[in-house]
């Protein structure tokens, strides 16, 4: 498969850095001093429930599943009958962005959008929401009454470099202010053997003293736009794969799972607009490699079928799967 990485220098620098970072440790040592003391000085803002709030953040720059994550707890709370929303930043556009489309159109969630949490959290109060989700918040001011933070299983030994010697936003000093972590399985066992629960639970502990869940996102389904599954035996060859993400060899892994042998990726930026100069770059790899099927993250599935082409455009639908139940985490941390 070939690779046609279109994002900008940072996006693919970081790659590099992960793996060969240590030239800039000492900027990454500076850039970790300068967000601690930027905490210390701000001034943070408490979120007393009712509605109970929750944050979902990570300390990478993107790519850990934190969407995924926050509609799976929402879709849950739900069925238990708890009217549940979602706070989000938003991300460019004036409708907040895919991610946030993707949470209310496609899994009809309340969405609250706007930089100011507290703002977002006040309007949720007077429209009687019970539960509070709020995406990507763990660098935020306010400070929720949970607070889960994902790592990846490979980040449990080795925690990242901070920026700009690595992907990471704050060093991992910092976890200690969550309530709990969840550890995203990428290519390991699953379930998590013992041995492994035992060392996510230990490093749990170790930086904020409390527990650890493990998930994983598993490729589950091609679906076009009408959400029928699709067959891969079924599919317009040869396929090329296009991705608005800030980790997209994940998405490609996953796409090699499902039994897809595409002949090239388009990396585009994360949070993509998909618009016409992207949306050119889409088209030359169709026609440079005579490709009949376009397969993309099923976030970023609703922008590119809303553009008219000449080929078909399926997402790749992952499943998120616990190794438990995680609202016995959250009923264990609240009190419930």
């Amino acid at each position: 498969m070939d690779i046609l990485d279109q994002r900008p220098w940072p996006a693919r620098a970081l790659d590099h850095l992960e793996a060969r970072g240590e030239v800039l440790a000492p900027l990454g040592y500076l850039y970790a001093i300068g967000a601690r003391l930027r905490r210390r000085v701000r001034k943070s803002t408490p979120l007393v429930s009712p509605p109970l709030s929750v944050t979902v953040g990570n300390l990478r720059v993107g790519g850990t599943g934190k969407t995924p994550v926050v509609a799976d707890l929402a879709v849950r709370w739900q069925k238990e009958g708890r009217k549940v929303a979602v706070a989000s930043r938003g991300y460019r556009a004036a409708s907040g962005g895919d991610e946030p489309g993707w949470l209310r159109d496609q899994l009809g969630i309340p969405v609250y959008l706007g930089a100011d949490r507290a703002a977002s959290f006040a309007q949720a109060c007077s429209d009687g929401v019970e539960v509070l989700l709020l995406d990507d918040a763990f660098q935020s001011s306010v400070r929720a009454a949970v607070q889960l933070v994902i790592v990846l299983d490979r980040d449990i030994d080795r925690p990242p470099r901070v920026l700009p010697a690595g992907p990471a936003r704050e060093g991992a000093e910092t976890l200690q202010r969550a309530h709990a972590v969840l550890v995203r399985s990428e290519d390991g066992t699953w379930p998590p053997t013992p041995a492994d629960r035992w060392r996510y639970q230990r490093f749990a502990e170790k930086v904020c003293g409390g527990r650890a869940f493990a998930f994983r996102l598993r490729p589950d389904a091609l679906v076009d736009t009408d959400d029928n599954e699709v067959a891969t035996s079924r599919l317009r060859r040869p396929v090329v794969l296009a991705s608005g993400l800030a980790r997209p060899e994940s998405f490609e892994r996953s796409a090699q799972r499902m039994g897809l042998r595409p002949v090239a990726s388009v990396r585009l930026a994360d949070h993509a607009a998909f618009d016409a100069r992207e949306m050119k770059r889409i088209a030359n790899a169709m026609r440079e490699y005579e490709a009949r099927t376009l397969v993309c993250p099923e976030k970023n599935f609703r922008r590119l079928t809303s553009m008219p082409t000449g080929w078909t455009t399926l997402g790749l639908r992952a499943k998120l799967e616990w190794d438990r139940d995680p609202l016995e985490l959250l009923a264990a941390l609240i009190g419930d």
